[in-house]
């Protein structure tokens, strides 16, 4: 008699089985990271469209966008801080979030004790949830920064971080006369396409050239956006921790600008700030680019290759630039 065969697999089967499961894992794995990346980018624009929505609904009830940040007017370099929100601070109603907005107090500046609880309040929409470090840890603003020591008597430390800071376009992150700033500018550009007036608009409304200006000047207004509501940026993204003067209430500032060409990463720890003139752009950890609001509420992306003076006129609000959207 023929004795049955052994039943199970043999051991060369078992090793082929493992080796076509690892082959499948290794095809998968990247489709499974895509995938949540994907998510993760659908999350992010319906974030910025819910920013640009409140900012729309702020012009709609006030007459104009509110001002960036409140820095006091007519002296520079440097922000003098005041009381008064920040843009994200003024939107929160707008957003779903009056609670919060209920628990500052205006009267007093964005550092002081009796805003503390409102600063270190978690706000959901002005997190990337491709930026993990601002989603494990939201309250990266304030981050105290050795390189300008004024620098923790401006911005409320251990306060709400900022994924999306508001356009100062093609305005001069500071006022480079003299100093090391808008290094990606061409010398003979300056004041023309890109490094445009002076220190992110605080000295005067006619040294800002984007939809926002660090100072507590009267807000941009939507006919001031001569260059085409659909072509200029609004709000776009960033990455708190490459930029400590970024914050959603941190007074110096919760802006950013198209001076420091978009994707542009620097190597420093948290809480540094050397090279804030080539870290406080705008950039993301999506692949390739990063979202931006437009002053008509549409989100687009936008790549990292763009051409730098086309993504500096789509800073400008009304630079008299033929520009267009790749």
């Amino acid at each position: 008699m023929r004795r049955p065969s052994p039943s199970g697999f043999t051991l060369v089967e078992l090793l082929v089985v493992i080796a076509i499961i690892g082959i499948l894992v290794t095809l998968l794995l990247p489709a499974v990271q895509a995938a949540r990346e994907a998510a993760r980018c659908t999350q992010c624009i319906n974030n910025l469209k819910q920013i640009g929505i409140a900012l729309l609904n702020v012009h709609s009830a006030q007459g104009a966008f509110p001002y960036g940040a409140p820095c006091e007017l007519g002296r520079s370099p440097g922000c003098n801080d005041l009381p008064g929100p920040t843009w994200p601070a003024a939107i929160l109603p707008f957003i779903e979030y009056e609670a919060v907005y209920d628990l500052f107090d205006f009267n007093f500046r964005m550092l002081a004790p009796e805003n503390d609880a409102a600063v270190k309040s978690v706000i959901t929409v002005y997190i990337c949830p491709s930026d993990g470090e601002l989603v494990n840890n939201p309250l990266q603003g304030g981050l105290a920064a050795s390189g300008a020591p004024g620098n923790i008597d401006r911005n409320p430390p251990g306060a709400m971080g900022l994924s999306y800071p508001g356009s100062i376009g093609n305005t001069a992150d500071a006022n480079w006369i003299g100093i090391d700033a808008c290094v990606f500018c061409p010398a003979p550009a300056q004041n023309t396409f890109c490094c445009r007036g002076r220190d992110l608009g605080t000295p005067s409304p006619q040294d800002s050239h984007g939809l926002f200006q660090r100072a507590q000047a009267p807000g941009v207004r939507v006919k001031d956006v001569q260059d085409g509501t659909s072509k200029t940026f609004l709000v776009g993204e960033s990455i708190s921790t490459q930029c400590s003067f970024n914050g959603a209430f941190s007074t110096n500032h919760p802006l950013g600008g198209t001076t420091i060409p978009l994707n542009t990463f620097v190597n420093e720890d948290a809480g540094e700030d050397e090279q804030w003139f080539r870290g406080c752009g705008f950039k993301s950890y999506h692949p390739g680019g990063a979202h931006f609001v437009t002053v008509d509420g549409g989100v687009r992306f936008v790549s990292e290759t763009i051409n730098y003076r086309l993504y500096n006129e789509l800073g400008s609000r009304a630079g008299g630039e033929v520009a267009e959207l790749p």
